[in-house]
Parts: structure tokens; sequence; C-alpha cells
């Protein structure tokens, strides 16, 4: 594990505080108008997938997203296990749960990696794999937005991550 330089950090707090703006419900598209819900969501994804690597990258040495998320496991693996976990996130969990139960996710981007769904709620690896697999297929492999489902998939992964995020990161005294 490496310290966290202050570039680094800054990174972070603007990416997340950009996502924060979506769990929240205070961001607009241009000229002030509402953006589409699909979007709302992808584009809090995207800020959450950014400040995660950028944490991952800055505070584990490993060259992989796979590597790293192990160490963040090994550091904070039972996050999940707390009985006061918010109710959003909780069930954004339970959603990803069924959802992924249902049919696996796939590997969209054509490098036929393994099928992934969340196997246990508790699972902090597990999750983030999912919600990586997610986030990579929207961004390489063409997922649509105009599936229910994939929506489903890509909000739910959203305010998971997010909320993991955060834990995370008031944990490390990045955020209050």
């Amino acid at each position: 594990m490496i310290k966290l330089d202050q570039f680094r950090k800054e990174i972070i707090k603007v990416w997340f505080n950009r996502a924060k703006k979506h769990i929240n419900g205070t961001i607009n598209g241009f000229g002030n108008q509402p953006i589409a819900t699909q979007l709302f969501y992808v584009d809090g994804l995207i800020y959450c997938t950014i400040t995660y690597e950028a944490y991952l990258f800055g505070m584990f040495a490993e060259k992989t997203v796979k590597n790293n998320r192990k160490n963040l496991d090994r550091k904070f693996g039972n996050i999940l296990k707390d009985s006061n976990l918010p109710d959003d996130l909780k069930n954004a969990i339970n959603e990803l749960y069924k959802e992924t139960n249902i049919n696996h996710i796939k590997d969209m981007s054509g490098r036929s990696r393994r099928f992934v769904w969340v196997k246990n709620k508790d699972d902090l690896d597990n999750i983030l794999d999912v919600i990586y697999r997610i986030r990579s297929n929207l961004l390489h492999g063409g997922k649509e937005l105009s599936n229910d489902r994939n929506f489903k998939l890509i909000k739910y992964s959203f305010i998971a991550l997010y909320r993991i995020l955060e834990i995370i990161l008031k944990h490390e005294g990045l955020i209050c």
C-alpha cells in the first residue's frame, strides 16, 4: 500500500463531488435543462468509476484493477456486513443480486471473460467485480440504455458504488 499524493486526493474529491450531485439529484444538463434519467445514472456511474480507479491506483501498487480490488477487499471487505448500511445501498445490492442471478453479466467487450453475478450480498470484491463489468460493458461493449434491465443495472451499480466509495473515503478522511 502506498500513500495518496495531494494531486490524487484532489482528483478523488473532484470526481466524487460530481457523482454526489447526481446521487442528490441536483445536476442538470446543458442550458440548465433536466437530463434524461438514463444519462443521469450513466454520468453518475462514470464519475464513481473514475473516483474508484483514482483511489485504487493511488492506494495500491498493483497494475490491474482486479489486483487493486483484491487489496481493497482485504482492507475494507467487511463493510457490507455492517447492519447500519444506508438503505439505498442495501436496496441497490439486493436489486443487483436479483437481476444478476436471473441473467449473469457477460463480457461485451470482446475479451470473452467469464460471466459474473452477485453471489453473496456481503462480498465486496464480488460486488465491485460485477459493477466494474457493467461499467465496462457500458463503455466498451455497447450496452444499450433503452433496455429496462440494462437501465436497472446501471442505476443500481451507480448507487451501490457511490455509497461504498462514500464509506471508504470517509474512513480514509478524504471526504467529510
